[in-house]
């Protein structure tokens, strides 16, 4: 590659190169370098299909819901596209949330587009997983138990080319089991917000089982009790009550309980008054009530377990 300068340009052309000699390793490479070098569409779009032709499956489901390609079918208007390469990809689970991928964006589906939705929902909830996939799905399920700061995206992204109800059936007794943390309870449970069709599970909560729907999730920033914080903060600011210094530690520190009282935020962290000056430095309010006391103390000894896990 001497006689070539580290370009875009010039990794694509290397690549393409490559891909058409079905050396597909050598060409992988190249694309990779391109991507880490500029992550735009004119790079992610060679990248994915070289990656779906290579077999490399996660990889290209990977790229397929990355916001430049995502963005990139939208102003083609192109959903059948991208739900063409989904199929390829085998991504099945990620083709019955494209429509929650695209609508996050603004999108608006045509009467043609959503007849097309729902046929390839139904396709997809035709496929029979092999026994060995539903087996590998629970060891990582399982792994990832025992992990609790782990990239569980990465790590379970083999789950992503399950169809729904596989999905459903092999995270279920994982959402029941006490040893689950926070990480990995948020990533099954956004995937299971982006389900087309709302389903209802049981979550081990507070020593207990809880069931609810799915249609019942929020994504975190849109939660109430997220955005008064927000704007608590804000306030304070502007008071001169909160020094700026101080105000990344109290997101930080509001982010860490929105994690751990997910998805029952709204009934754990309210009223919002009793939290506002804890979330904020990290001290318990001295007029406070000892119901609330108890409350954040609760919810302080969950942090704590986390950390410890997390450093076994």
């Amino acid at each position: 590659m001497s006689e070539f300068s580290v370009s875009v340009e010039n990794l694509l052309a290397l690549a393409q190169e490559q891909a058409q000699q079905q050396q597909y390793s050598k060409a992988l490479d190249y694309l990779q370098q391109a991507y880490d070098l500029d992550p735009a569409v004119g790079v992610a779009l060679p990248y994915l299909r070289v990656a779906i032709a290579a077999d490399k499956l996660a990889l290209a489901q990977e790229l397929l819901t990355t916001a430049p390609v995502i963005a990139d079918f939208q102003q083609k208007h192109d959903l059948a596209g991208y739900q063409a390469l989904l199929w390829q990809a085998h991504g099945y689970l990620l083709l019955d949330q494209a429509p929650d991928l695209f609508r996050d964006q603004g999108y608006q589906f045509s009467p043609a587009e959503n007849e097309q939705l729902l046929r390839w929902q139904k396709e997809s909830a035709q496929i029979i997983p092999s026994a060995d996939q539903l087996q590998q799905g629970r060891r990582l399920l399982n792994q990832a138990l025992l992990k609790p700061l782990a990239d569980h995206q990465q790590n379970l992204a083999p789950l992503l080319s399950l169809p729904p109800a596989d999905y459903l059936q092999l995270v279920t007794p994982i959402l029941q089991n006490p040893l689950l943390m926070p990480f990995l309870r948020m990533q099954i449970l956004i995937n299971l917000q982006r389900l087309s069709q709302p389903v209802t599970v049981s979550l081990y909560w507070r020593g207990q089982l809880k069931e609810f729907s799915s249609n019942q999730l929020v994504a975190v920033d849109q939660l109430p009790v997220y955005q008064e914080m927000m704007q608590f903060l804000t306030a304070q600011l502007d008071s001169g009550q909160l020094r700026y210094s101080d105000l990344s530690f109290a997101q930080s520190n509001l982010v860490t309980y929105l994690l751990l009282t997910y998805p029952f935020c709204e009934e754990e962290l309210r009223p919002l008054t009793n939290w506002q000056t804890f979330l904020m430095t990290g001290k318990v309010g001295s007029d406070l009530l000892p119901g609330a006391k108890e409350q954040i103390a609760f919810w302080q000894t969950q942090e704590q377990q986390l950390l410890q896990a997390a450093n076994q």
